[in-house]
């Protein structure tokens, strides 16, 4: 029995980034993106052009599994952001103790800046050293969602970061 209701594509950065909010979206894209990946392999390619892959048995398996690593990838994000809020909250506090902030002193724009960037990059930091379930050739689009986020925020973190340092420069 074939289930041909998925028609494999390969997922572009948008749509994953975006698919990340929607876990009904993320398991369409991932069936999708997925399958695209495995029929590289030519006996399998040749089964879906017959209609024969994949089976509706094979499709369920893919949305299971694609719900599950979408659910690891965003527990994943939501801790390395506790942990990074945790970080950087310290790090506040420290400079509170030392009288570099407070309410009463005027605002500096280049110290919120700089506060902003480092906790974007922290949490890409921390993101990265909590991969991703890996596959055996690692294109799956779970895998590349958590590289992507990684990516824009340790990007992004670095960026502000250095902004913020050359403020008064």
């Amino acid at each position: 029995m074939s289930s041909n209701s998925f028609i494999p594509t390969r997922a572009g950065a948008l749509g994953t980034l975006a698919s990340l909010f929607s876990a009904d979206q993320h398991v369409d894209l991932a069936v999708a993106h997925n399958l695209s990946r495995v029929l590289t392999a030519t006996d399998l390619a040749d089964k879906h052009k017959k209609g024969e892959f994949p089976t509706t048995e094979h499709v369920a398996a893919l949305q299971s599994a694609a719900l599950s690593n979408f659910v690891a990838v965003r527990r994943s994000i939501a801790i390395s952001g506790l942990l990074a809020a945790a970080i950087c909250g310290a790090a506040l506090a420290a400079a509170a103790v030392l009288g570099k902030v407070h309410p009463s002193l005027p605002v500096d724009y280049g110290k919120a800046v700089t506060w902003v960037g480092a906790f974007l990059a922290s949490w890409g930091a921390i993101l990265q050293f909590r991969p991703a379930e890996e596959s055996v050739k690692g294109g799956m689009l779970h895998e590349w969602l958590h590289g992507l986020v990684v990516r824009i925020l340790f990007g992004g973190g670095t960026v502000l970061a250095a902004f913020g340092a050359m403020w008064w420069q």
